[in-house]
């Protein structure tokens, strides 16, 4: 069988097992990588669809088993076992998220899913979501994301890993980066390589898809979902960086932020609340667009000195100083200049517009979907910057460094003289070479 292939229904009423009895199943041989790959159905067949995505694990579809009667008293649940999982076939080959965004195409055309449907992704799935709603957005009416792995670049999801998060199990070295790869062998290489897979991976898919998920770059692809989008977080998530739930809040088109009292896994630790949460959200018409901001018109003047205690800054302010502070927070901040000396802080969901609004001296800044804009917008002497979804405008200048610089972008985007574009990665500046 070669081209696009037809579904292939190889079993249809048989029961399953492992929880999944209850379900309708099918197996299709899907065309991407020549897998034969099992679906499983509940609920009215002629009810709206949902579609459920997984993440890594052997359990694949049976994640999503804790809330499948919620969903499906009301919805046609349609859930795959994506190839390398669950009972799905398991080939030696170099999965990524757009080929599993490529199969769940063929997926709702083979099982010719009317109209656009809901789409639901957890962890890895979730970014195979999210690929999915950015490259077909006519397909998708509804889009949720949950606890999703990924999407901040290598070097930003490595120091999380580093910090106070937990590790994907079994591959923890994997998703640290290169640094914990063996034989000094690349990611792009091991990946790209049946023997190297074999060798260093055991072809494990779960460990392939991980480092593939690592070179993965959404910069581009965010801002063409169309779906109104429900980010939905586990408050006690040891595995993905809650700091990915405020990026994507912040960086897609028409998207909120939810949290939940779980870990990792939702279906698991709060089956009845986040079934609930999906039925509201695949069930109701979506939420109205906020009103636009008023325009910025605050004479506020912060400052933080010196002080041990954790710090937070909200709302519009004409200027914040802060020296010496190393637990601040800017939250939600509109300002015209923020001057930051001798401290560690954080910045989300933030405007800042002047002349110079942004100067850093001797100090950490760890920015999530903010937006800063200037003559000169960020002005740097010996510190550090690590930027998630920022975009960066400068009339003569995005970034100045009085000292080299590395600069550690994640799906953000610069505009300036000296160059435009997205940006996902370590970035270098000097003195004469301005961002």
């Amino acid at each position: 069988m070669s081209g696009v292939l037809p579904a292939l229904l190889l079993a249809a009423a048989a029961p399953v097992g492992d929880g999944l009895d209850a379900m309708r199943e099918q197996i299709l041989f899907e065309p991407v990588y020549q897998t034969e790959m099992r679906v499983y159905e509940a609920g009215p067949e002629q009810a709206p669809a949902v579609v459920l995505v997984h993440g890594i694990g052997d359990a694949g579809a049976r994640d999503w088993l804790p809330v499948v009667p919620a969903l499906a008293a009301r919805f046609r649940v349609i859930m795959p076992d994506l190839p390398g999982f669950g009972r799905s076939e398991k080939p030696n080959t170099q999965y990524t998220t757009e080929g599993y965004a490529t199969v769940l195409k063929y997926l709702a055309d083979a099982l010719a899913i009317p109209g656009p449907f809901a789409l639901a992704g957890h962890s890895m799935g979730g970014m195979v979501a999210l690929r999915y709603a950015a490259t077909w957005p006519r397909d998708v009416r509804r889009l949720v994301l949950a606890d999703v792995a990924g999407i901040l670049s290598r070097e930003a999801f490595a120091r999380a890993m580093a910090g106070p998060y937990g590790d994907m199990p079994g591959i923890r070295g994997i998703f640290r980066g290169s640094v914990g790869l063996p034989g000094g062998f690349d990611e792009e290489e091991i990946v790209g390589s049946p023997r190297l897979r074999t060798r260093i991976l055991k072809a494990n898919p779960s460990a392939i898809v991980a480092i593939t998920m690592l070179l993965d770059d959404f910069t581009r692809l965010i801002p063409r979902v169309a779906a109104p989008t429900l980010v939905a977080w586990g408050v006690r998530d040891q595995v993905a960086p809650p700091r990915t739930g405020r990026l994507l809040a912040a960086r897609l088109p028409d998207a909120r932020l939810e949290t939940l009292d779980a870990a990792h896994v939702p279906m698991d630790d709060a089956p009845e609340a986040f079934g609930a949460l999906l039925v509201r959200e695949f069930g109701s018409p979506p939420p109205p667009a906020p009103e636009p901001p008023a325009p910025l018109n605050s004479d506020r003047f912060g400052r933080c000195a010196d002080r041990r205690d954790p710090v937070s800054f909200r709302g519009d302010y004409d200027r914040i100083e802060i020296s010496g502070c190393p637990l601040v927070v800017l939250d939600h901040v509109r300002a015209r200049s923020v001057d930051i000396r001798n401290s560690t802080v954080q910045m989300d969901t933030s405007e800042l517009a002047g002349d110079l609004p942004l100067n850093i001296v001797h100090s950490r800044l760890e920015a999530t979907g903010c937006r800063v804009e200037g003559r000169v917008a960020i002005r740097l002497s010996d510190s550090r910057l690590d930027l998630a979804g920022v975009d960066i405008v400068g009339g003569e200048a995005a970034v100045r460094s009085e000292d080299r610089a590395s600069i550690v972008f994640s799906v953000s985007n610069v505009r300036s003289p000296h160059g435009s574009g997205p940006r996902h990665g370590p970035v270098q500046i000097a003195p004469d070479r301005p961002l």
